[in-house]
């Protein structure tokens, strides 16, 4: 059974996931503007994706919301951000 709140909230149990993802793209050099850009690919194409092969996505939920994928690139921006700043610490 799924959870309704997973890819519909703004927050869920993938937006560490994405936080962290930000926060190694920073590590590795990648610039925010292209960490953003990757990021939005990669909900686009999920969402593309998801209602066609859905057994490659760990979520049966048809696609995400807006709301949980506009909240999904920001996190991976505070990942990255917070990444940054740390590292200039």
């Amino acid at each position: 059974m799924t959870d309704n709140r997973i890819n519909s909230a703004p927050l869920d149990r993938f937006t560490v996931l994405h936080l962290l993802s930000g926060a190694g793209l920073a590590a590795i050099a990648v610039p925010l503007w292209a960490s953003a850009g990757l990021s939005i690919g990669f909900e686009l194409a999920e969402n593309a994706l998801q209602p066609k092969v859905a057994s490659i996505f760990p979520e049966t939920a048809p696609h995400d919301t807006i709301v949980n994928s506009t909240a999904d690139v920001l996190a991976l921006c505070l990942g990255w951000f917070l990444f940054d700043v740390l590292r200039s610490a």
